[in-house]
């Protein structure tokens, strides 16, 4: 189903479109405990430049394709760890070059997102913070923050208050800002993190936001216990995604 076609057949593009037409039909079609090991296993890598793949992927959206990629190439590596570690370096660049707008996508993006993070907190966990991966991680984080917030704060506009609302359901809002903070709050390297936990337990006030309130609670508790560390962070990212997207099964699968 998922082999590539010569390029002569097709351009990159259509290619990289088609094969996420077909991770998403068989997410339609299939009902397997363990879907995306199953998915690896027909995956074969185009005979294309890579890096031009992965940037039509990245243009077009194409996320269950990069989430997919990234298994293989963690499947590839083995137990060598520092070819897992550039995997999650070619992750975060996938996620800082994405321009996540459509809120059908979104979800998608959760995938990447959870992927790197494991990765980041494997190597936390051999090497402390001092990993290759480190310097990726306060970026990450404020991304995760903009992408949480429930109106433009930048621009003229967006500096008053004023800014347009955003296009993202509240679920995906606050998984961003959960995270965000968290990381944040571990870090402690972005502006204002002192602040956060107690912005994001603000959301219980907020009626918007009163269909994700125990979330708001687990996720406010776990930040503030003196325990949590980056060793947490996997949980915290399951325990948001089961919370938050109980139906969406190709989240749970890849958890």
């Amino acid at each position: 189903m998922l082999k590539w076609g010569c390029p002569q057949l097709a351009s990159t593009r259509l290619m990289a479109l088609l094969n996420e037409m077909c991770v998403r039909r068989f997410f339609d079609i299939a009902q397997l405990p363990d879907i995306w090991t199953t998915l690896v296993a027909y995956l074969r890598l185009p005979e294309l430049d890579e890096q031009e793949y992965f940037q039509k992927c990245i243009e077009d959206n194409c996320l269950l394709t990069l989430h997919l990629i990234s298994l293989y190439k963690l499947q590839e590596a083995g137990g060598d760890q520092d070819e897992v570690v550039s995997v999650g370096a070619e992750i975060s660049k996938w996620i800082m070059a994405l321009k996540i707008r459509d809120p059908e996508v979104s979800l998608k993006f959760l995938l990447l997102v959870g992927t790197y993070l494991k990765i980041f907190v494997g190597e936390c966990e051999r090497v402390d913070m001092r990993g290759r991966l480190r310097a990726t991680i306060v970026p990450f984080a404020k991304m995760m923050l903009k992408l949480g917030e429930d109106r433009e704060s930048e621009g003229l506009f967006g500096a008053v208050g004023f800014g347009s609302r955003s296009p993202f359901a509240v679920q995906f809002r606050f998984y961003c800002r959960a995270i965000g903070t968290f990381l944040a709050t571990v870090t402690r390297e972005v502006p204002g993190f002192e602040k956060m936990p107690e912005a994001l337990n603000a959301q219980l006030r907020n009626k918007e936001y009163q269909a994700v309130w125990d979330t708001v609670q687990f996720a406010v508790s776990t930040i503030n216990n003196p325990s949590s560390t980056m060793t947490t962070l996997p949980t915290f990212h399951q325990g948001l995604v089961y919370r938050l997207f109980p139906t969406t099964s190709y989240l749970h699968s890849a958890l």
